[in-house]
């Protein structure tokens, strides 16, 4: 069976996907695996990382070529990599933007600023103690504890990308809830 497969052009490969034949994903899966893993790898540099990026490539390609969206299965796994390692980069660069903007806004505080730091702080963590409790106790671990997101995966006996997802959440939230609050931010930048 294996070496029918192996002869199988793209369209082929495609099809049987689509009459939901296994056999085809699985010699798709194995081809591929390795080559989409040392692609991430090379920019994220991040075992782990590499390894959830590749997966979500294959939940995207499945769902896709059940779909006949897929034409060509090399250029979409590898053009689905670059994209999945783009958005992993851009996540992580804005969460380190607005927890490095927060850190330089408490460290620079006088006196006045300082009590503007803490009412900002209270609000911060009223909004952290709102999270569900799973959500708050990995932004916990991730931004009171410096935990990263590995350790907490490996602490929590959840995955990576879901701790990932959990702090997202936390981040996204907690910057909507400053978009609100103008003033404190005005006050401690100037």
């Amino acid at each position: 069976m294996e070496k029918i497969i192996s002869n199988l052009a793209d369209s082929d490969l495609l099809q049987r996907i689509q009459a939901d034949d296994d056999s085809a994903f699985n010699y798709i899966h194995e081809q591929y695996w390795k080559l989409l893993f040392d692609r991430a790898y090379r920019v994220t540099e991040d075992k782990e990382a590499a390894a959830d990026i590749v997966q979500e490539v294959f939940i995207s390609f499945w769902t896709h070529a059940k779909k006949g969206d897929v034409n060509q299965i090399k250029y979409y796994l590898l053009q689905s990599v670059k994209y999945q390692t783009f958005k992993l980069i851009r996540s992580k660069y804005t969460q380190r933007r607005y927890l490095d903007q927060l850190e330089r806004v408490i460290s620079r505080a006088s006196t006045d600023e300082h009590i503007a730091a803490q009412e900002l702080q209270q609000i911060i963590d009223a909004y952290v103690e709102a999270l569900p409790e799973k959500c708050r106790e990995v932004f916990k671990l991730s931004r009171y504890h410096h935990l990263s997101q590995q350790q907490i995966a490996t602490q929590l006996n959840i995955a990576t990308k879901t701790v990932e997802n959990h702090i997202n959440r936390a981040l996204n939230g907690l910057r909507i809830s400053l978009e609100q609050l103008p003033l404190i931010f005005a006050f401690l930048f100037f």
